[in-house]
């Protein structure tokens, strides 16, 4: 066996038999992945294995993503379904997996289509994860990219030259499917099962202009060998051939193959218009649920179908997350359906219907307030069982002070406001709000004192029916719980029926949804937790569509209920000269403000008092005179008057500690940093989700330096998302 050598041993089939049971018969492996590596694959070696080790399980990985490969291992290896969890799954796999060997066959056809990322995670992840757990793992893989091979897990090759074994015959096939431009079509295809009129364009897109389906079908007879045949589709009989002919195709060919597949699949989209969407409505329509996204992603259209809801809400979620993760490599941009539909996977969203999951995005759309988005999923032709009817949520991703509003709320209540049903919660941040349940208006609140104001005597009620008054005080709504339980006890914990319409809450705030069926027992169907492997895909933040750039002003909007002080031009220090500091000093002011370890102190007496540099310190590069504004984490905040640049002094030389003393260029720079440090940093504080959080802290940092790049260079801003 190999780990690394660049001509590895390579053994007949009935040799590589043996190799993988003397591999396991050595005890408990001292490395307990292996790969068998073979171009036409090796399942007939696994099942061999498998008759011959009881302690074995085996599964197929064809067109599976490495999520699902996983779970199914899990079970196999006698995990309970309830102990499948991101908390629990490492303790049950070490339980139940001791002394037991996974086989993967077909790690290769893992994902809906050729260009898929599932095959390389099915080995990396899936796999690995498995080992390191409990059970030993052996996937049945193709050989490796050049560069590519996973460091440090043993391979078995099987050989190409021995008789019996079938990779022999490989080479002639390929020599002959290359001699024939229909069949390189249909080895660009990115599904492996091909209708024949998509056939029919794939050949078209190569050059063949008189391609027709009738003689696709004679070419078919010709080629019997390589290809199999049924009344609808096609498709290689082995896969390795069209893995090589790809390989052998110009990356100008295949690139203008796919921009075909995509203007062709998009302009037939309406023919295949079904309630359950485009895959329950025939071959074509599976084709293009499981290619389109594909096809676009290597033909660089993927971002173009982003706009499309029509699209969108026909695509699996598979597919649209597969495709995604090619087209950026692994790294998308935010504020998007495909980054919705990373943070929806993060959470552990994904439900086994197409028209569940275009509400899913429908309700994501509307978070971000894409209006168009959302008109064209609801006019896709997918039947919705649930369509969101308006939203006070941070969404998963979100990041943006206008998602703070109202915070976590995990209490709800059916009231009435001035006779019009309506539902109260308690957030929080101890605030009692009521929105309109029609109109999602906030007709009330939020409230932050035991008694509720006057209005409040007339105005709130019990729905009609209890025979009860109205709550007047926190302490009577808060003894009143009559919520449901939510669908997830993270993400959505607890919801609330009023009329025609289902309010759920959670860390992100409330969002009222309405069934198309009222009389279903769910509405959102119940989720199955956070991907066990972890989510595999980056995506940027999610804003608003149309929000504001962070300004100075925004700040204030943190702190509503604290005063914003405004300083007079004759109030300001004549050494204080930068035009800038001057302008926010007098026009936006500076709300009085304490939070995570920074204080602004615009009611001080001695606020812009000057200051001198303690000479036990680090020296500045700015000569001062120096005013100072505020504190953060006991060094003063000070602005330099001729350059307006702010700096964080530190008292004292065992104050000192973080490294840069320069955190901004100017005043409104700094005062935007810390809107979105802090919005940042209360999101964080909401979140039980590690993928999100991980990458939560990264889009703060990146927040911080795209308003400021030289400021956001000091150590305070990063020293709390790295050690709290």
């Amino acid at each position: 066996m190999s780990e690394s050598s660049p001509d590895p041993q390579r053994f007949a089939p009935a040799q590589a038999v043996a190799q993988v049971r003397d591999w396991w018969g050595d005890g408990s492996p001292k490395k307990k992945n292996l790969d068998v590596i073979s171009l036409t694959g090796t399942s007939g070696v696994l099942e061999e294995v498998h008759r011959h080790i009881p302690q074995s399980v085996l599964l197929d990985a064809t067109e599976a993503d490495a999520e699902d490969v996983f779970r199914r291992a899990l079970r196999l290896i006698g995990v309970p379904d309830d102990k499948a969890s991101p908390y629990t799954w490492r303790r049950a796999a070490r339980q139940q997996g001791g002394g037991k060997l996974v086989l993967i066959t077909h790690a290769g056809r893992a994902g809906l289509t050729r260009r898929s990322a599932q095959p390389a995670l099915v080995g990396n992840q899936a796999a690995e994860c498995l080992s390191l757990a409990g059970p030993s793992v052996v996937v049945d893989t193709p050989p490796p990219d050049p560069g590519t091979a996973r460091r440090g897990t043993p391979s078995l090759w099987l050989d190409d030259t021995s008789l019996d074994n079938p990779q022999n015959a490989l080479g002639a096939a390929v020599a002959a499917a290359s001699q024939s431009p229909q069949l390189r079509a249909l080895a660009l295809s990115e599904p492996r099962r091909v209708p024949w009129e998509a056939w029919r364009e794939l050949a078209r897109a190569v050059g063949v202009a008189d391609s027709d389906v009738a003689a696709l079908h004679q070419l078919a007879d010709r080629f019997s060998g390589l290809i199999t045949v049924s009344d609808a589709e096609v498709a290689f009989a082995d896969d390795s051939v069209a893995d090589a002919l790809r390989r052998e195709t110009s990356a100008e060919l295949s690139t203008h193959v796919n921009d075909h597949m995509v203007q062709w699949l998009r302009g037939v989209a309406p023919q295949l218009r079904h309630p359950d969407g485009w895959a329950a409505s025939g071959p074509l329509g599976r084709y293009a649920a499981h290619g389109l996204a594909m096809h676009a992603a290597q033909a660089g259209k993927f971002d173009e179908l982003l706009r499309d809801g029509s699209v969108l809400a026909n695509l699996p979620q598979n597919a649209l997350l597969d495709a995604a993760h090619c087209a950026h490599s692994g790294s998308l941009p935010g504020s998007n359906a495909a980054a919705d539909a990373v943070y929806l996977w993060m959470y552990g969203v994904a439900p086994p219907d197409q028209g569940e999951w275009a509400s899913w995005l429908h309700l994501m759309a509307m978070a971000r307030k894409d209006t168009e988005l959302c008109a064209a999923i609801e006019h896709s032709g997918v039947r919705l069982p649930w369509k969101a009817r308006w939203t006070h949520w941070r969404p998963p991703g979100g990041f943006d002070p206008g998602y703070l509003e109202p915070g976590p709320v995990y209490q709800l209540f059916r009231v009435c406001w001035r006779d019009r049903l309506a539902v109260a919660a308690s957030a929080e941040d101890g605030g009692v709000r009521v929105w309109d349940a029609e109109t999602s208006e906030l007709v009330a609140g939020p409230w932050f004192d035991e008694n509720f104001p006057d209005e409040a005597a007339d105005a709130l009620a019990w729905p009609q029916g209890t025979g009860e008054t109205g709550p007047t005080r926190r302490s009577e709504l808060l003894a009143h719980e009559d919520l449901d339980e939510g669908i997830d006890d993270e993400f959505l914990p607890v919801s609330v029926r009023l009329g025609n319409l289902t309010v759920f809450a959670g860390p992100g705030g409330v969002f009222a949804v309405e069934a198309a069926h009222a009389e279903a027992e769910h509405v959102l169907t119940p989720l199955r937790g956070a991907p066990l492997l972890g989510t595999r895909t980056a995506a940027g933040l999610t804003r608003p569509v149309n929000a504001s750039t962070t300004t100075a002003a925004d700040l204030g909007t943190l702190f509503p209920r604290a005063p914003v002080l405004r300083t007079g031009p004759d109030r300001l220090p004549a050494g204080l000269t930068d035009k800038t500091a001057r302008r926010v000093l007098t026009d936006t002011g500076l709300p009085v403000m304490d939070e995570k370890a920074i204080r602004l102190e615009p009611e001080y007496e001695r606020f812009l008092w000057e200051v001198p540099w303690p000479k036990e310190v680090e020296q500045p590069a700015e000569d001062g005179p120096f005013f100072q504004i505020g504190l953060w984490m006991g060094a003063e905040i000070v602005i330099d008057g001729p350059s307006g640049h702010v700096l964080r002094m530190p008292r004292t030389a065992e104050e000192s500690g973080l490294d840069g003393l320069l955190v901004a260029t100017s005043l409104d720079r700094f005062l935007a940093m810390v809107t979105q440090w802090l919005a940042g940093r209360r999101i964080l504080g909401t979140l039980e989700n590690q993928d999100e959080d991980h990458l939560l802290r990264q889009h703060i940092e990146d927040a911080i330096w795209d308003i400021d790049a030289d400021g956001s260079r000091a150590e305070a801003w990063t020293y709390a998302l790295h050690n709290d």
